[in-house]
């Protein structure tokens, strides 16, 4: 049987983890493709030029990515540690 009151914060927790790595992993994305967008030609060099700090930084500090070197993988991390919690309560 399902136990609420235990179970449903830690589904709670699950989801909203779920959703902090789906996010991190879109803002990677995001990021990546402008990267890419940006070198490979003479063009792309003198639009980087006046590309955000990031692109020309090399790594993205803004978003989740502002909180941590690795959000989505600290949100995976903490999701098996919900999935070991679910087997103790």
């Amino acid at each position: 049987p399902i136990d609420w009151s235990r179970d449903g914060p830690l589904a709670g927790v699950f989801c909203a983890l779920v959703v902090g790595e789906s996010v991190a992993d879109q803002q990677q994305w995001v990021f990546h493709q402008r990267k890419k967008a940006a070198t490979g030609s003479a063009a792309a060099a003198a639009a980087a030029a006046g590309a955000d700090g990031d692109v020309r930084r090399g790594f993205l500090t803004k978003g989740l990515w502002r909180y941590s070197r690795h959000p989505n993988f600290f949100c995976e991390l903490l999701l098996w540690w919900v999935v070991y919690a679910f087997g103790c309560v």
